[in-house]
Parts: C-alpha cells; structure tokens; sequence
C-alpha cells in the first residue's frame, strides 16, 4: 500500500471514529437534563474537536505547517480582539482598574476627568490591538506573497484592508452586545491603529536598512 493510500485510509478512519463520538456525545447531550448553555457549549465543542482532528491530521503536510505557522497567530489575535468587544461591562471594567489609580494619584481629580482618561486609554488600546493585528497579518501576508519586494505597498494595502473589514465585522457584532454602542469613528481608529502598526515597522526596517 503507497503512502498516498495509507494516508487516505488513516483519515477516513479518524473522520468514521470522530463522526461515532460527535454523534454519541450529541445524543448524551440531547437526553440530559442541562442549562441551554451548557448545551450549546459542548454542542460546539463536538463541532470543534472533529475539526481541530482533521486540522491536526491535515498539518502534518509542510504547506500546513507554514499556514498555521503564519495565519495561525492572526486568527488568534482575531478571536483576542472578539472576546473584548463581547465584554457587556467593559467600560466599567476599566474604570474599575484606572479610577482607583487616578485618585490615589491625583486625590482632586474630578469624575468628569477621570470619565474621560479612562475613554482615552481605552481608545488606546483599540490603537494598540489593531496595530498588533496589522503586524500579524503582514507578516503573514509577506510570507505568502515572495513574487514581491519585503516592502511594497500592495502588501500594506492588502493588510490595511483586511484590519478595516474586520474593525467593520467587529463593530457590527456589537450591536447584538448589551451596553456596547458601534460607531464608525471607533472603525477610523482600529484602521488608524493599524496604519500606525505598519508605520512603525517602516520605520524600524529604513533605520536597520532592511528596505
């Protein structure tokens, strides 16, 4: 038997064996006495885990391993950046940790002013998450289009429209997000945040004669 067909056989058995799982587990799920969201968590949980088998079994081909290499960290940044705009009280989360430091700090300081450096620092850090996001995905963007110098500008705009769509995505996810309002001026700064990002990197690799 060639490897070719061993490979064929190892995966139609992993899928037979991860399909009698999903199914038994499902069937479990289905005849318990479980809270909804238990149910819909280990419902996405079978979901998952068959997949996650193939990918495991998939990676094991070089192309594989350099995709994950590259786009693997994106999509986990992407997922970082997800769970934040999921969060119903974030506003108050960071109040709770910058407000007490302000006025420790600065025992005068006004609730309006206190109100209004924690809404900066939080744009800050929508500056920071999307310039951490553009950098991920131009690197993995420069590993995939070699035909092009380190440093080109379709590359840059390849990036900075896939940080727009997602900065879109992600505010249109919180309209269904209790307490969170989208705006499109938070978009403007996602997408300045990753310019910002990419700037950066320009500058670093003129300084280090890398382009």
């Amino acid at each position: 038997m060639s490897n070719f067909e061993t490979e064929n056989l190892l995966l139609c058995l992993s899928g037979v064996v991860l399909t009698v799982i999903a199914i038994v587990t499902i069937y479990a799920i289905a005849t318990q006495n479980k809270p909804a969201d238990q149910k819909i968590f280990w419902l996405l949980l079978v979901i998952f885990v068959p997949l996650l088998g193939a990918l495991l079994f998939w990676m094991q081909s070089e192309k594989f391993r350099i995709f994950f290499k590259y786009w693997l960290p994106v999509l986990i940044w992407m997922t970082v950046i997800f769970a934040a705009s999921s969060d119903v009280k974030s506003f108050e989360h960071s109040s709770r940790i910058l407000a007490p430091l302000l006025r420790w700090l600065f025992p005068k300081i006004s609730d309006d002013t206190v109100h209004l450096v924690v809404f900066i620092a939080r744009k800050c850090c929508h500056l920071a998450e999307y310039a951490v996001f553009a950098l991920l995905v131009w690197r993995a963007l420069n590993r995939f289009t070699n035909h092009l110098t380190p440093w080109s500008w379709p590359k840059v705009g390849g990036t900075l429209l896939i940080v727009f769509l997602y900065a879109s995505s992600d505010e249109f996810h919180q309209i269904f997000v209790p307490t969170r309002t989208p705006r499109i001026h938070d978009v403007v700064i996602d997408t300045t945040g990753g310019a910002i990002g990419l700037f950066a990197l320009w500058f670093i690799g003129r300084w280090r004669k890398r382009w």
